[in-house]
């Protein structure tokens, strides 16, 4: 968008409102990208900086980790605390986690176990989703987290959720 262009034809000549607009031309690029970070900052998912800081300070989480995906998680992981537990509810926050098919669950119904195998790739963040599934999950059950490297797993959901890592498949 050039301000110049708002002008009449017989105005856009003119050498000062060139300059002029040339330069406010600049501020509102700077703006436009202000605004868009804004947009992105909202979203727990593709929030970088103040967004993060700030659901950190909402929901008075101390951020133990600089990884992004660790301070991502435990956000959701809080935004999505809710009551009753149920494997439905489990299975929406690992998928909103960790994408679709990038776990495994077993249940041991006998045992009151259950058994969480995810991608190795999230490896940074199983000791955090462990312990707040510690505090979600019932008391009685047993959580155990496996990092696996065959979960079935959708190479294109962790792509798209890990977009700074670059995959690379060897065969």
């Amino acid at each position: 968008m050039k301000l110049i262009e708002y002008l009449p034809n017989f105005m856009q000549d003119i050498k000062e409102f060139k300059e002029l607009f040339s330069a406010e031309d600049i501020e509102i690029e700077q703006l436009k990208i202000a605004i868009e970070k804004i947009f992105s900052e909202i979203i727990v998912k593709t929030a970088e900086g103040y967004g993060l800081d700030r659901y950190e300070k909402i929901y008075q989480i101390n951020a133990e980790s600089d990884l992004l995906e660790a301070r991502r998680l435990k956000i959701l992981l809080k935004i999505n605390d809710k009551v009753p537990y149920s494997y439905k509810w489990l299975v929406n926050t690992l998928d909103t986690i960790l994408g679709e098919n990038n776990y495994k669950i077993n249940i041991d119904y006998a045992n009151y176990k259950i058994v969480i195998s995810i991608v190795y790739l999230f490896g940074d963040i199983a000791n955090i989703l462990k312990r707040d599934l510690r505090e979600q999950l019932p008391a009685n059950l047993v959580i155990q987290i496996n990092l696996s490297s065959n979960c079935n797993i959708n190479i294109a959901s962790i792509v798209h959720q890990k977009e700074h890592i670059r995959l690379e498949v060897q065969r």
